[in-house]
Formats: C-alpha cells, sequence, structure tokens
C-alpha cells in the first residue's frame, strides 16, 4: 500500500515521502480498514512540515482524519464491508494516521458512517465539523440563544470557522465573521451577516471594550481571543478551540469578575464514543450535502506537502480533503 511517510533526520529535519508500506508495518489495533479519505487539518500541517511538536516517534504515518471501509475486524462491533469514521484518539499525532491507503486502529476509536454522508462529505467534515459542532452546543448548552444578540466567529474561513458559521446561521443566530478579505465572500454565502478583518482584531485594546457579543467561537486564540473576551457582553460565553494565532491570552479578570463572561475549552479529541455518534448524526442531520461539498479541494497524497505549507501561510480555504484514490 502507498502512505506518506514522516521520518526525521540527523539534524532534526523532518522529510515527508510517498512510499510503500508493508500491512505488516502497520501498528496494532483490533480493526484494519481500507482509507477512501483523509482530510488536512492546521496539526496535520504542522505535523507534515515538522513545524511543530506533534510527532514524536519515526517513522510514522500522520493524519489525525480519515474514513474508509472495514477489511478486517477482532471486534464483534464491526464487520468487513462496514463503512466508519476515525477522529482524534491521538490518531495522526501517537498513533498511525490516515495518509495511508490502510490504517489499524482499536475499535473504540471508531464511529458508523451515518447513512447521509459519504467518506468524501465526512472528510470535509472530520475533526473541524465535530469541533465546530461541539462549540455551537456549548453555546446553547451555555443559555445563548439567538434572541440573546450577536455571536462572533473567528477563523472564520477556515475548516473550524466555516462550518461554525453554517451551523450558527442554520439555528437562527445573527453572526459576525471575523476573516481576510479574501474569505469575505465566503463567509457571506455561509450565512455571516457582518465581516471584521482580522487585523482589526488584533489591535490594540483595553481591558473592557464596548460590550458587543453575546457569544463567540474562537478559533484563533492569542490577541483575537483577548479582544473578544473585552468585547463580551454581560453573561456572555466564549467557545473557545484553537491556537493559529498564539497560545499566550491576553486579558484580565475585569470581563469575568465584572461581566460574568464564561471561557469554555473545547476539546474533540477525547470525546467519547457515544458522544461522537451524537454529534456526527446532528452534522449529517443539520449541514446539507451541497454546502458541505461546497467547502472541499480535493486534493492526491502527492500534494498533501504543499498544501500543509499553504495551509500554514494561511492560504487555505474552507476544508482540504485527501482522497487516497487519486
Amino acid at each position: 500500500m502507498r502512505g506518506l511517510i514522516l521520518n526525521q533526520t540527523a539534524d532534526g529535519k523532518t522529510v515527508a515521502e510517498i512510499k510503500t508500506i508493508d500491512e505488516a508495518q502497520l501498528p496494532q489495533g483490533e480493526v484494519t480498514i481500507r482509507v477512501n479519505h483523509s482530510a488536512l487539518n492546521y496539526k496535520d500541517a504542522l505535523a507534515v512540515t515538522g513545524k511543530g511538536k506533534i510527532v514524536r516517534s519515526f517513522p510514522f504515518v500522520p493524519g489525525i482524519d480519515l474514513c474508509g471501509e472495514v477489511v478486517a475486524s477482532q471486534d464483534s462491533s464491526f464487520t468487513p464491508g462496514q463503512q466508519v469514521i476515525a477522529t482524534g484518539w491521538g490518531i495522526g499525532e501517537k498513533h498511525w494516521g490516515g495518509y495511508a491507503e490502510q490504517a489499524r486502529l482499536k475499535a473504540k476509536w471508531l464511529t458508523p458512517l451515518p447513512t447521509k454522508l459519504n467518506s468524501l462529505t465526512a472528510m470535509t467534515l472530520g475533526t473541524a465539523g465535530v469541533t465546530a459542532m461541539l462549540c455551537v452546543n456549548a453555546l446553547q448548552d451555555n443559555g445563548i440563544d439567538p434572541k440573546r444578540g450577536k455571536v462572533i466567529v473567528s477563523g472564520a474561513s477556515g475548516g473550524v470557522g466555516s462550518i461554525a458559521v453554517k451551523l450558527l446561521a442554520a439555528r437562527g443566530y445573527e453572526v459576525v465573521a471575523v476573516t481576510s478579505p479574501q474569505g469575505q465572500n465566503l463567509v457571506k454565502d455561509l450565512g455571516a451577516q457582518e465581516c471584521i478583518m482580522r487585523t482589526e482584531m488584533t489591535s490594540q485594546h483595553r481591558p473592557l471594550e464596548s460590550a458587543q457579543w453575546a457569544g463567540a467561537i474562537d478559533t484563533v486564540g492569542g490577541k483575537v481571543l483577548g479582544r473578544i473576551l473585552a468585547e463580551a457582553q454581560y453573561g456572555g460565553v466564549i467557545a473557545a478551540c484553537g491556537l493559529v494565532g498564539g497560545f499566550k491570552l491576553e486579558t484580565t479578570v475585569m470581563p469575568f469578575i465584572l461581566r460574568g463572561v464564561r471561557l469554555i475549552g473545547i476539546d474533540s479529541v477525547y470525546v467519547n464514543s457515544q458522544a461522537r455518534v451524537k454529534l456526527w448524526h446532528q452534522l449529517a442531520t443539520e449541514l446539507n450535502e451541497d454546502f458541505i461539498n461546497s467547502l472541499a479541494t480535493v486534493i492526491s497524497l502527492q500534494e498533501v506537502p504543499s498544501y500543509c505549507e499553504r495551509m500554514l501561510k494561511g492560504e487555505t480555504v474552507g476544508r482540504v480533503v485527501i482522497d487516497l484514490q487519486k
């Protein structure tokens, strides 16, 4: 089988190459899957380029998302021919991932593919879709309904952000999108009623600014999250899930003790199996196929390294899906 293999040189440089893999090289696991599609996430881009300490053992197959067909299973929960999805659980970080024509995984890491999705649409959503749904649910579960006011989404033209904008708009929220000039048309098509340039959100701000946002989904972190906190309304809720803008948070206690703002951390890696089934059902029900397909840029395995560089430079929009059959 073919796979994208990462190796590390003596001087610590990560090298990505397409190579032939023997099935005996696959790691331990109860279920073997023929991978049809995978996806490119920010974490994958860091791993493939070596610009982030994502992978610590070599050789290694990256790819934190995958979807395909079960070819062999030692667990009665899954049978040959069944279509399954895998995201999170350390796949593509600690355990060989989706950038090869086959993968071997633990049964508890797998979710049955919903009937309304196929392999391509599932991977167009992938980890980004699961994370976006977790964020939207967190706002709603914490009392931020559409009547409360505007909800701001940072990184709105990226994978998580674009799906979050669509989900929020479909649920009746007034969405404000933080994006680049290139992303304006996309986010407006997704349902955003207003756009703010990301450069504006990184400018210097006071500990408290004029209260604007009933809720927020932040995929960026850093200065952007600091400004969102300063501009949150009384009782506002921010779901934070990313750090592409930096892991340091520039804020004060003032939004929390003077406005009762709540900052909720969102992690999609170790969500339990039962919750994943519900999340994938919500995604399949609330998002139609035409919308999902509009987000996808489909590439081959050979194109992964170049697209990783583009993603880290902020040059990709929507979702990049890898067709393992190309």
